[in-house]
């Protein structure tokens, strides 16, 4: 959604001056450089500290993704027309020079987690190298993230090709808010896994005191435009005020009929031991492509049924919150983030799984359990 809204800013100086769409470009790309930095430089931090941290740790915090649900929300009820500030840089995120910084920025921190899969060898390499490699390697990756809109921005053949600016702009803009009304709703759905039914209602209370607030401060007078201001700063407050619960919810018994339970080094001992083969599946809530292959692959009935035929158990680690545990098993095996699939088979011994690919198919997944 937010590259769509930095999409619709070209477009609307498609037909200017190139120099306009090419500032945004690179500012855009500042952005992006100096949140890769900023994120590589808190990896080494916390790595230099001794503690387990990988690659889209920032989202493991609920107070961020709380934060990053009020904002998506806030940017949908703008582009929907619900407000409008004709100087800030929620006006047009992604529109303007200024906001085309911030717009960079904030696509590296909500799209992080769902870059791992295509940077998980370099991104596994990068944290095992010195502080001056791993750098230099995050600031390639974020040449990479930029490159794209940046060289869109060099390309005047394919911005000339857009519709000239018009009405159709303000379709197109509220048409934009629903993606950010849906990343709103995944982020209160990741908040309600990390923070439990308590951490739920405290989000939702935010997000109704927030829209009053918005509401409120469109008023002419004073006081309730202070009301307003009481009720916005309420709202911004609520995510730090959101605890983490312990989960539980990955652990349950497949409906399917095969057992799945939560991930530990022990219970891949113990299954093996009874000569069963053991599927893991390190996830999280927050991980877009975790869920695309449990929703496209693990939980159909092709494979639901590859794994009683073969008496597979499924272990779940959960990474939607912090667990060095799982941080550990990911960095043995190269990884710095999720998903990360392991299958051990009946004969196999316990520190020679086979790794599998990060995007799943059903055929691949059928033919390994029944051994095809």
């Amino acid at each position: 959604p937010i590259i769509s809204i930095k999409a619709l800013g070209f477009a609307r100086h498609a037909h200017s001056a190139h120099t306009v769409v090419r500032r945004q470009g690179w500012l855009y790309g500042a952005g992006v450089f100096v949140t890769f930095l900023a994120l590589t430089l808190i990896l080494l931090a916390v790595k230099a500290g001794g503690a387990q941290i990988g690659w889209g740790f920032q989202m493991q915090s609920p107070w961020l993704v709380g934060l990053l649900a009020l904002l998506m929300f806030t940017v949908a009820l703008n582009l929907i027309g619900a407000f409008d500030i004709s100087a800030g840089a929620l006006t047009n995120l992604g529109g303007g020079t200024q906001s085309a910084f911030w717009t960079g920025a904030l696509a590296v921190i909500v799209a992080t987690p769902c870059s791992a899969p295509f940077m998980a060898g370099a991104v596994g390499y990068a944290l095992a190298q010195s502080s001056l490699v791993t750098v230099f390697i995050f600031m390639g990756l974020a040449s990479g993230f930029a490159a794209p809109v940046l060289l869109l921005s060099y390309a005047p053949a394919l911005l000339s090709k857009l519709p000239a600016p018009g009405p159709w702009m303000e379709s197109f803009k509220q048409l934009l808010a629903f993606p950010m009304f849906g990343a709103a709703v995944w982020l209160v759905w990741v908040v309600s896994l990390q923070t439990g039914h308590k951490g739920l209602l405290q989000i939702l209370c935010a997000m109704l005191a927030l829209a009053f607030a918005i509401w409120l401060l469109k008023r002419e007078r004073r006081a309730v435009k202070g009301i307003g201001a009481l009720g916005l700063a309420t709202a911004l407050i609520v995510p730090f005020m959101l605890t983490t619960v312990s989960q539980g919810s990955a652990a349950q018994t497949s409906d399917a009929g095969y057992t799945v339970e939560a991930w530990s080094p022990q219970n891949v001992r113990e299954y093996q031991a009874q000569g069963r083969a053991v599927f893991v599946d390190f996830t999280a809530a927050w991980c877009v492509t975790c869920k695309v292959n449990e929703l496209g692959s693990l939980k159909s009935k092709a494979v639901s049924q590859a794994f009683i035929q073969s008496n597979t158990v499924m272990l779940i680690g959960d990474w939607t919150n912090k667990n060095d545990a799982i941080a550990q098993e990911l960095a043995r095996f190269g990884r710095a983030g999720v998903p990360l699939y392991l299958y051990y088979g009946p004969q196999n011994n316990a520190q020679n799984p086979v790794v599998l690919p990060q995007i799943l198919t059903q055929t691949g997944l059928t033919s390994m359990l029944l051994n095809e």
